[in-house]
């Protein structure tokens, strides 16, 4: 399937794209263009594999900055690995940790200069 969004879908500008879809008629990924220049690739886990409307589980994105990520997402759709780079020969790999009981994201940071650490808050 061929198709744009509805203006104000709630995703981060108009979309239009190519949907990909299993032989049970579910949607298992799509290629999509933004209107603010990104474009992205998600692939989807099969219907029934953790929370039903968030199957995600790769994404791949190229900002209009030449920025681009690849990230990989777990069974509740929480990040697990980012891949990134920023467009001017920097970029790195985000490890993340997701304490669910006290709402708060730890991120380990490998660059090429070294490593850090951080936490955030989520949900809120």
């Amino acid at each position: 399937e061929i198709s744009q969004a509805a203006m104000n879908d709630g995703r981060r500008s108009r979309s239009a794209g190519l949907l990909i879809f299993d032989h049970t008629g579910a949607e298992r990924g799509g290629f999509t263009t933004y209107d603010d220049g990104g474009v992205g690739i998600a692939l989807d886990a099969p219907v029934g594999r953790g929370e039903a409307p968030l199957r995600d589980r790769i994404g791949l994105t190229v900002d209009a900055d030449g920025s681009s990520q690849v990230l990989l997402t777990d069974n509740q759709t929480r990040g697990v690995t980012r891949l990134r780079a920023n467009g001017e020969g920097g970029g790195g790999v985000d490890l993340f940790q997701w304490d669910m009981d006290k709402g708060i994201l730890h991120t380990r940071t490998l660059t090429h200069d070294g490593e850090e650490s951080s936490q955030a808050p989520f949900g809120q």
